[in-house]
């Protein structure tokens, strides 16, 4: 699965051809999530951390840990038709290697879409990368019933979590958010049972469906 999506330096779609770019303004809050941009982030991404946990890891924290993140975007582009793909601006990998644990954050392109994620982040154990924890904060729609329309989630091997708040979509808010869940200050709102779907098959080549 990893040498797949990061194996090799996929340049990603042509930026000057405007015929092969799902461009930013294609979408509109009515409209359901950029494929690209759902795939990458709430599908790709929870079964590399929670499938692959080592060697996710272990790749990541590697100097060229921005490259590989670029690299899975696009090799995921390239699966996708033409006219789904987008390119890596504004994708950026966030690391901090602290005591006793290591954490990635991942800001995304842009979302615009509701159900596409303004940042992903990732925690785990230093000594024991399979005790590994990953968040997202998806972008809600409006109006909503919160004070900002985003919705706060975790994905886990049973399915998907989300918690009752709703942070402004800026990066180091969120990630105080998510120590803040670490530390049991937040409590759950949903639970979702996605099993059925097969998302954290056994098998590199689950492919669940968007």
């Amino acid at each position: 699965m990893f040498k797949k999506l990061f194996g090799k330096k996929s340049k990603g779609p042509d930026k000057d051809d405007t015929s092969n770019i799902n461009k930013e303004g294609q979408a509109n809050e009515q409209e359901k999530p950029r494929k690209h941009h759902y795939e990458f982030g709430k599908f790709t991404l929870p079964m590399m951390v929670l499938g692959h946990p080592e060697p996710f890891i272990s790749n990541f924290l590697l100097e060229d840990g921005q490259q590989k993140l670029r690299n899975v975007w696009n090799n995921i582009g390239e699966k996708l038709p033409p006219s789904d793909r987008m390119p890596d601006d504004g994708l950026e990998l966030v690391k901090r290697v602290a005591k006793n644990v290591i954490c990635m954050g991942i800001i995304m392109p842009k979302a615009i879409s509701p159900n596409e994620l303004h940042f992903s982040y990732v925690i785990c154990d230093k000594e024991d990368y399979t005790k590994i924890r990953i968040f997202g904060l998806e972008k809600g729609r409006e109006p909503c019933p919160y004070e900002n329309p985003t919705v706060l989630a975790e994905w886990n091997k049973m399915g998907r979590l989300t918690y009752d708040a709703a942070p402004k979509p800026d990066f180091i808010e969120f990630e105080k958010y998510v120590f803040s869940i670490m530390a049991d200050e937040i409590q759950v709102r949903t639970f979702t049972d996605f099993r059925p779907m097969g998302w954290f098959s056994d098998s590199d080549e689950a492919s669940p469906e968007a």
